[in-house]
């Protein structure tokens, strides 16, 4: 699920540019995310319990990020 992020962060910027020169789509972001990661890392980037320990299969829960989307 690594390579997920970078190909998230490539499909949600865009030719248009706001005000600052901000060449991201947030709202094209922000639906790429709730379609493809907040099942997993929450719909307010809070990530899964217990993140920080192995579950029962030996892998460690999706972790939360934080508001530039790093985990």
């Amino acid at each position: 699920m690594r390579w997920v992020i970078p190909i998230l962060l490539s499909l949600a910027s865009t030719a248009s540019a706001d005000h600052n020169g901000d060449h991201r789509d947030i709202v094209a972001g922000q639906s790429l995310y709730a379609d493809n990661c907040a099942s997993c890392h929450g719909a307010n980037l809070e990530g899964q319990p217990n993140w920080q320990s192995l579950n029962a299969d030996g892998v460690l829960p999706a972790p939360p990020h934080d508001g530039t989307g790093h985990t």
